[in-house]
């Protein structure tokens, strides 16, 4: 735990919201992301993603420093992709968001090659999400395992090369607002509490249903009033803003 940068190389690392393996998952982070270590406590690393922004603490077993140099760097834009190591010959499954700094590339004397990575151009945010759909909620989840609302658009933005913030609130701040009637497949909506708190988010799809992850990543009606659970028959979610990125 000499580095004062690292990066994490194994397919996810869960940051913690306390330096235990008991405290709360508040987000993972995934193959390729770095990060500037904060703080240092026994086996724990409080970070700072260079990526996203975002704080919390993740077990230093779990990543490595000397962060690869990125040239022609690649995010993985399929729920999984296989990365064969050498000389281990292991497989390794990436999760959809992770960063390769080149598309084969060395670190710690093994060699990184990814297989069949795809080529994002023209896919669209909605046809990357719906590649989610089925996929289990889970709070501080990013990956097909495992995922929450706000890491739903953080993932498949990225897969689109746009970079937002973890959380739905600080999402909400970007991109240009537009009414539900201007709205258009790809907008982001963002829902609140009736405290006026921003607490979920999703994809619109443009043909009146949305793209979220509630209890799983899902299809749902969405109108002006917010959206409505197919399955529930009732309005979970009210709607607060809508954004175009």
């Amino acid at each position: 735990m000499k580095f004062s940068e690292g990066i994490c190389l194994l397919s996810m690392a869960p940051m913690r919201a306390d330096a235990s393996e008991r405290s709360e998952m508040v987000s993972q982070l995934l193959f390729g992301d770095s990060f500037s270590v904060l703080e240092k406590k026994d086996a724990w690393l409080h970070i700072r993603t260079h990526v996203d922004d975002y704080a919390g603490w993740v077990s230093a077993n779990m990543v490595t420093a000397d962060i690869p140099k990125c040239s022609r760097q690649k995010v993985v834009s399929t729920p999984l992709l296989a990365c064969r190591i050498f000389p281990d010959n292991i497989t390794l499954h990436l999760p959809g968001g992770s960063i390769l700094p080149e598309p084969v590339f060395e670190h710690g004397g093994k060699t990184y090659l990814p297989e069949n990575i795809p080529d994002e151009n023209g896919q669209d945010t909605v046809s990357l999400a719906e590649q989610y759909l089925g996929a289990p909620y889970l709070w501080g989840g990013k990956t097909m395992f495992g995922i929450d609302c706000s890491g739903l658009v953080q993932v498949v933005c990225r897969m689109a090369g746009v970079w937002l913030p973890r959380d739905a609130d600080r999402q909400e701040k970007c991109g240009k607002p537009t009414s539900f009637e201007d709205a258009s497949r790809g907008d982001i909506a963002f829902f609140a509490d009736r405290h006026g708190n921003v607490t979920h988010t999703g994809l619109l799809r443009g043909d009146g249903t949305i793209l979220h992850a509630s209890g799983c990543v899902r299809k749902d009606r969405c109108d002006r009033k917010g959206i409505f659970n197919t399955t529930e028959k009732r309005y979970t979610h009210h709607l607060y803003s809508i954004k175009r990125l």
